[in-house]
């Protein structure tokens, strides 16, 4: 990236910082992130133009062993957070399929523009270790008794898990019917009401479920997110020229034959392809009464959700370009 970009790009940035307005802010990071997204097509559209064949697109095989990491975590949990995935997938202007997710490996074929990609894995891990302290926090021994039980029932955790995850086995005794249950003589509810009482007054505290919380909470979460990207998307389209339009399809377009190209047998079948499989698929199915797993009926708990709206609004979206980094919203390297 030439330096006359990256210095506008860091003045909008500090601008940002800077200013204690939160309107004032987004508008400074909005600026920034379309002057990283213009840059970027233009670079597409010099190539385009030099060559109308020129390949700008690649293929990167990204790690997703982060989906292994949420093993203990429940399935519907997981799927909201593939769910998150994939929207950054398109928002990131790169194009990718399930059916190409190397299971053994870990690996998952991703085709993009360069820059598209490396900001794509740094979107994507920057907000899946901002929810990961959501759903897996650390017990901090630091912070009070009922602080540490606030932030574990807002992870979806049940008592006798955050006995042991705070430390004290003794707590957890056995039931009498081959499972466990706490014996804390109301130790953790205590210390907890206290927390809500000084720290948050307007919240109750959590009896639902815990998986039904920690389903409800990213629901709200994942939910956000993906509005707020098609915000950023509607924002980029009103600032674009047709040029701009035009070239965003072609990367998408090529992206997409990229993929057909290693992975012939996704490619789709004309409407009239008279092949085996085809012709399977045309035929009618009877219908077939299937078991319904317990997890797909589980009920949306409004207040979780509402509270992961809010984690959603409140995450950092890092602007374009494979050289931001930091702790703060915007924040690049000097």
């Amino acid at each position: 990236m030439s330096e006359d970009i990256l210095r506008r790009v860091r003045g909008l940035i500090a601008k940002a910082n800077a200013t204690e307005f939160e309107a004032e802010r987004e508008s400074f990071l909005a600026k920034a992130d379309q002057l990283m997204e213009k840059y970027a097509i233009d670079q597409a559209l010099l190539l385009l133009h030099d060559d109308k064949k020129a390949k700008i697109v690649e293929r990167r095989d990204m790690d997703v062993s982060w989906y292994t990491e949420l093993k203990g975590i429940d399935y519907d949990v997981r799927q909201r957070i593939h769910w998150l995935w994939t929207y950054c997938v398109t928002f990131c202007r790169c194009y990718t399929s399930s059916s190409v997710w190397n299971h053994k490996e870990l690996k998952q074929a991703v085709y993009g523009m360069p820059s598209d990609l490396s900001y794509l894995e740094l979107l994507f891990t920057d907000l899946f270790l901002q929810m990961s302290l959501r759903l897996k926090p650390k017990f901090d021994p630091s912070l009070s008794l009922g602080h540490n039980v606030y932030n574990a029932k807002n992870a979806g955790m049940k008592y006798t898990d955050i006995a042991i995850w705070a430390g004290r086995p003794e707590w957890v005794i056995p039931n009498g019917t081959g499972g466990v249950k706490t014996n804390d003589k109301g130790a953790m509810k205590r210390a907890y009401d206290r927390h809500l009482a000084a720290h948050h007054p307007d919240e109750e505290r959590i009896r639902m479920h815990p998986t039904t919380w920690a389903l409800s909470f990213m629901d709200g979460y994942v939910a956000t997110i993906k509005r707020r990207f098609d915000e950023m998307q509607g924002q980029r389209q009103e600032s674009s020229s047709n040029s701009m339009a035009l070239a965003v399809r072609d990367i998408r377009e090529q992206a997409r034959e990229a993929l057909f190209d290693d992975f012939p047998e996704l490619r789709p079948h004309p409407d009239d392809c008279q092949c085996e499989r085809c012709s399977a698929a045309r035929k009618p199915v009877k219908a077939k009464r299937r078991a319904t797993s317990y997890r797909y009926g589980r009920s949306i708990d409004w207040s979780a959700r509402v509270q992961g709206g809010k984690a959603g609004a409140d995450a950092r979206i890092v602007p374009q370009g494979e050289q931001v980094r930091g702790d703060k919203k915007g924040q690049l390297p000097s």
